[in-house]
């Protein structure tokens, strides 16, 4: 969790983000197909066998249940990449759809972008104008609206702001219909 604070803080040391979301995953790899989260897989070619003790498997899945969340950047080498989810590029934009645990949690453009309650299914990017659209699943029987908390962690970096739903408790809140919901957030101009 720090190495992810640290990236979010500086995102131009991409191999902070490398080595957190793989620390991030390797407590869901030791999950055997019954559910048993399992100390390690022994992978030497004589054992090949699931660890029968939990060892610290409640730690690392607490960190992941924490930290789950999507990191749309753009690599100098590579150029963009999505980890926990999947990206296209579009006209003038840069599309990910999270495939996390959480599907709550975005990072984008130096803004961190956090659900409290309802589930991110895309977000569109535009470079240029540094516009974000997030797509936000429709209601469902336990939640019937979104609760959206944005910050940019970059020292010096444009500040965002969105009309969508009302302000409250420091989160705000957008009502979510049958059909996927559409916010917008802009960097103050």
């Amino acid at each position: 969790m720090p190495l992810f604070d640290a990236y979010r803080a500086d995102p131009r040391d991409l191999r902070l983000l490398r080595v957190a979301y793989g620390g991030l995953l390797g407590g869901i790899t030791n999950i055997d197909q019954e559910g048993f989260g399992s100390a390690a897989f022994h992978s030497w070619p004589d054992q090949m066998r699931w660890d029968p003790y939990t060892g610290d498997y409640g730690m690392g899945f607490f960190g992941h249940a924490y930290a789950a969340a999507t990191y749309l950047v753009r690599d100098p080498v590579f150029g963009w990449l999505g980890f926990g989810g999947n990206v296209e590029r579009t006209a003038g934009a840069v599309r990910v759809s999270p495939r996390d645990g959480a599907r709550r949690r975005l990072y984008v453009g130096g803004v961190w972008i956090v659900l409290e309650t309802g589930k991110m299914s895309a977000a569109s990017y535009s470079p240029t104008n540094g516009d974000i659209e997030l797509t936000l699943d429709p209601a469902d029987e336990f939640t019937t609206a979104a609760r959206l908390t944005f910050e940019t962690t970059v020292p010096g970096a444009a500040r965002y702001e969105t009309s969508a739903g009302v302000l409250e408790r420091g989160a705000r809140t957008i009502p979510l219909g049958n059909t996927p919901t559409l916010v917008t957030l802009r960097p103050r101009r």
